[in-house]
């Protein structure tokens, strides 16, 4: 996959996972609402923030949690718990 290849090239150059853009929203986020299970494994891997929120304060367990992806919401639910117990 493309997409895949080329967030592991900006990732080998140490490109910043938790930018956001105007929205206030992640790259965590946006493959997480698209179920991109392996992009975000990737991303959650190298440091991704799992507790940001969007400037409309949800966060990517909100967000996710009103699609059809409940493989990512358990995946995220097993990250947040992890992430917190740091």
């Amino acid at each position: 996959m493309v997409i895949y290849g080329s967030y592991k090239v900006l990732l080998v150059y140490t490109a910043n996972v938790n930018l956001v853009d105007n929205l206030g929203s992640t790259a965590l986020m946006e493959v997480a609402i698209f179920g991109n299970e392996k992009l975000l494994n990737l991303l959650i891997t190298v440091g991704a923030d799992v507790n940001a929120v969007d400037q409309q304060k949800r966060s990517v367990l909100d967000k996710v949690k009103t699609t059809k992806h409940q493989h990512i919401v358990q995946i995220l639910e097993n990250a947040v718990s992890e992430n917190n117990q740091k």
